[in-house]
């Protein structure tokens, strides 16, 4: 199990136990400081990602719009 952020809530009601009975199952919550530790790392591969997007191999599904000035209040809502 991946656990993205904490948008919707802490997550509960995991056994880990119970994963562990099911095969070596485990949770992770990834981080982006684990995958580039400096300013050019983060420009590699941001460049690299916007380069995947661009080309079709990484599809974005985009759920909502909002003006950039609106945007705080817009992922607040």
């Amino acid at each position: 199990m991946v656990s993205f952020g904490n948008a919707s809530g802490p997550v509960t009601g995991v056994d880990l136990a119970l994963l562990n009975q099911k095969g070596s199952l485990y949770v992770t919550r990834p981080s982006l400081n684990g995958y580039v530790t400096n300013r050019a790392e983060l420009q590699f591969a941001s460049n690299e990602l916007f380069s995947l997007i661009g080309s079709g191999a990484i599809k974005v599904d985009v759920k909502r719009r909002a003006k950039i000035c609106a945007g705080r209040c817009a992922t607040c809502a």
